[in-house]
């Protein structure tokens, strides 16, 4: 309503509770909740009389341009021994030790975030506090008080990502790098600086000056942040979210009218979650439901030796 509120007043009704009785079906809570719809069909005509839909390949074709072309390249990366150790003990046991400290999940589905986050290379470790009689330590809001540290695994997805930007000359120009976690976009900033490239980071409490006057822009897949990326013609994932949406997104805040061509990169950690949750969102399934049919039909990418882990999270 507030959208055509704006361009045509009027269009849904005057005002918000006159759409709301016309199109809404309200229940729950004091009737605050949207539990249906009605006159679908009278919402459908005005939704379209007062609507276009435009792409942005159809924009380019229709101005006599060329639609701009993706190529999609992945980079596949073989975790270090103890990488590999950590992540198939945790994914075996829902347990491990990393650098002295206890890593577990207590719940299957955290358990994929956890073996996402030692193929990037670190896990992030939370642990309760305690009172000396052993009781837990509260926060005001009456929750349990937690350290929170970030422990270093490996650096075998940073390897790969500082040889291409050194090797690669899709690398030379601007370019993206996008990732899902603060340390994960901590740890490319310094490799690009030890790499003598400058950078810039846009992320939910980093404000973007909308100026890409660097080599690269290093962002946050979530970021909610409206931008424009245009200048570059190179976009890489370093890892990346479960949801189509926020990597659909993402890759979209590169392109401009005059974009013709967009190398992105993928690195992938080979045998690892980062292979099924990229297949899940390119194919717009549910991570959990992607895991399992992959678990019935080979012996599994969650786990090869850990079929009861996939089942239980397709389950949840």
């Amino acid at each position: 309503w507030a959208i055509f509120d704006f361009i045509t007043p009027g269009v849904f009704e005057d005002e918000l509770e006159d759409f709301e009785e016309m199109y809404l079906e309200m229940g729950g809570y004091k009737d605050r909740e949207v539990i249906g719809y009605k006159n679908n069909e009278k919402f459908e005509r005005i939704f379209h009389e007062y609507s276009a839909r435009i792409t942005l390949r159809e924009a380019q074709t229709q101005a006599g341009r060329k639609p701009y072309r993706v190529v999609r390249k992945r980079i596949e990366v073989e975790l270090g021994e103890e990488s590999r150790r950590a992540y198939d003990e945790l994914n075996r046991d829902l347990e491990t030790v990393l650098s002295g400290r206890k890593i577990k999940t207590p719940l299957v589905l955290t358990l994929v975030g956890k073996l996402q986050q030692i193929a990037g290379g670190f896990v992030i470790h939370t642990e309760k506090r305690y009172h000396d009689d052993g009781t837990p330590i509260l926060k005001a809001n009456g929750k349990p008080l937690v350290d929170r540290e970030i422990v270093r695994v490996g650096r075998e997805k940073l390897k790969a990502l500082e040889q291409l930007v050194t090797m690669n000359s899709d690398f030379a120009d601007k370019f993206v790098i996008c990732a899902l976690y603060t340390h994960e976009i901590d740890a490319i900033s310094r490799s690009l600086t030890r790499l003598g490239r400058t950078w810039k980071i846009i992320s939910g409490k980093t404000q973007f000056d909308g100026t890409f006057d660097c080599d690269c822009i290093i962002m946050n897949e979530k970021s909610a942040e409206s931008f424009d990326l245009g200048h570059a013609t190179t976009f890489c994932f370093f890892s990346w979210a479960h949801s189509f949406i926020a990597y659909d997104q993402s890759r979209f805040r590169v392109l401009r009218f005059d974009t013709k061509l967009i190398n992105e990169y993928y690195i992938v950690a080979k045998n690892t979650v980062d292979e099924s949750i990229l297949a899940a969102i390119k194919e717009h399934q549910s991570v959990a439901r992607h895991l399992w049919d992959t678990a019935r039909h080979s012996q599994g990418r969650l786990g090869r030796n850990s079929p009861r882990v996939s089942q239980t999270t397709a389950r949840a």
